[in-house]
């Protein structure tokens, strides 16, 4: 992941780097420029003052001759012209000679040597009194000298014609130079916008996207996530937001669930205090009832009572616990007995249960309302021949319970309301007071609630056939308790 401090470091030292490269670039070719310059001049003050001390040389023989005194002065002046000429001869040949003029620089710097020679054969001659020997070579030394004047022209002009192509050189590299400065400029400027929009597009897109989800999360729509491509802290900051995001819809279902399932219990709760009427009251009064039979030796009455105050006593417990399969057997089997003391031998009632599995856990008075309803919709118009059935065992990690009757069944539109597929109304016949079916309806959302999946009862019947009611219980741990107790 790259910062964007980094992304910041790394633009500004490549820009950096760029422009120093520029400068630098400018600079050298400024020196080689200077330097060349520098040269073109020095040329041409060299040839100068070759001419110049050429002339000087001639001076100062012309002075000595003039004065005729070997000794005088004027000797030290030509000796010192002399001295100078020589230094810039050497000069000469490295400074001047290149591969255009070779020849035409040999043949000046001969000319300068025979100059030398003439003009010391001279003030010799001169000296020895030899009158025709001196204006010989006084001759000789004036013609070399207007030799020399041709020849330094002649130099200088070709050193002009140099020059001038090194002007026209040097003027081409300014005006490059001033197309490469805009350039550089102008890149320079469109890079540092495109990297503005970049970097800028990179960090307000993403908060822009992060704005909107926020408005939509704000109005309670938690789906769509926010997609980052860049790989800096903005692409983390959208993942901490979509994490955010969707443990919020996780908890907002979750509170949802345990709303629906608080309203379920109170449901219950509520049908159960309605028939509290001063409970302590009326269990003191079973009891009561239960010991008077009991001492007038009316023992199936006795029970029967003590089956009435069991299961009365159940269904007044707190809806926000959760129990074990066994307690719902145990108290459906104390509903079973009192219908046997009822209807004696019009109903049979069985059972096949595997103990292993009453140890799984579930809501409390799921299993009363099924056996209930089977009972009072099923077989109750029975005189004779009514069977209901109760079968649990283990399936996989399910616990399978299976509520069987022999009555009259149960039409399609009935099983459709009470799976939930079609809504109870007021009209609805087994939405009446002496129904089961909302209670039923209630068993199956707080059974999906608690373990957390749908397919927690199947209905099978057939019109005068029966009716089959199957339940899928997942087993669970203890901490389920905490959905109840919450």
């Amino acid at each position: 992941m790259i910062r964007i401090k980094s992304k910041l470091m790394i633009f500004f030292s490549a820009f950096i780097v760029l422009l120093s490269s520029v400068f630098v670039f400018l600079y050298i070719d400024n020196i080689n420029m200077a330097r060349t310059y520098d040269q073109v001049l020095h040329r041409f003050f060299l040839l100068n003052e070759l001419y110049q001390d050429a002339t000087d040389v001639n001076d100062a023989m012309n002075r000595y001759v003039l004065r005729n005194r070997s000794g005088d002065e004027t000797l030290k002046q030509y000796e010192t012209a002399i001295m100078k000429l020589n230094n810039k001869q050497d000069l000469l040949v490295d400074i001047l000679q290149n591969d255009h003029n070779q020849l035409l620089v040999d043949n000046y710097n001969n000319m300068i040597d025979s100059y030398m020679t003439e003009s010391r054969q001279s003030l010799i001659a001169f000296d020895l009194g030899n009158q025709d020997a001196y204006y010989a070579h006084l001759k000789q030394s004036g013609e070399i000298t207007r030799y020399i004047q041709e020849t330094t022209l002649t130099i200088i002009n070709s050193e002009l014609t140099d020059y001038r192509n090194v002007f026209e050189l040097i003027s081409r590299k300014n005006e490059n130079f001033r197309y490469l400065g805009v350039f550089v400029f102008s890149s320079v400027a469109i890079l540092c916008m495109i990297f503005a929009y970049w970097f800028s597009n990179g960090i307000t897109k993403p908060i822009q996207q992060l704005t909107a989800a926020a408005n939509r999360i704000s109005r309670g729509n938690f789906e769509g996530e926010v997609t980052v491509n860049t790989r800096d802290e903005m692409r983390f900051l959208a993942t901490t937001f979509n994490n955010m995001r969707s443990n919020i819809r996780d908890l907002v279902v979750e509170i949802k669930q345990k709303s629906e399932l608080d309203q379920l219990v109170k449901k219950m709760e509520l049908k159960s205090l309605q028939n509290q009427i001063n409970p302590h009251f009326l269990f003191n009064t079973l009891n009561m009832v239960s010991k008077m039979a009991y001492v007038e030796s009316a023992e199936r009455t006795s029970e029967l009572v003590d089956s009435v105050s069991t299961l009365l006593r159940y269904n007044l417990k707190k809806m926000n616990y959760i129990v074990q399969l066994r307690d719902e057997v145990n108290i459906v089997k104390e509903y079973l007995f009192i219908q046997r003391m009822r209807f004696d031998d019009r109903v049979t009632f069985t059972d096949d249960i595997e103990e292993r599995a009453l140890d799984c856990l579930l809501p409390p008075l799921t299993l009363q309302p099924f056996v209930e309803n089977a009972f009072t919709h099923g077989v109750e118009s029975y005189e004779q021949g009514g069977k209901l059935h109760l079968a649990i065992y283990e399936s996989g990690n399910d616990v399978i319970v299976e509520v069987q009757d022999n009555g009259v069944g149960i039409d399609p539109e009935t099983i459709a309301r009470l799976s939930g597929d079609i809504p109870f109304s007021e009209q609805t016949p087994m939405a009446d007071s002496n129904s089961n079916g909302i209670a039923i309806r209630n068993v199956q959302r707080r059974l999906q609630l608690f373990y957390q999946r749908n397919d927690v009862m199947e209905i099978k019947s057939e019109q005068g056939m029966g009716t089959t009611i199957k339940l899928r219980l997942t087993r669970v741990n203890n901490g389920k308790e905490e959905i109840l107790h919450a």
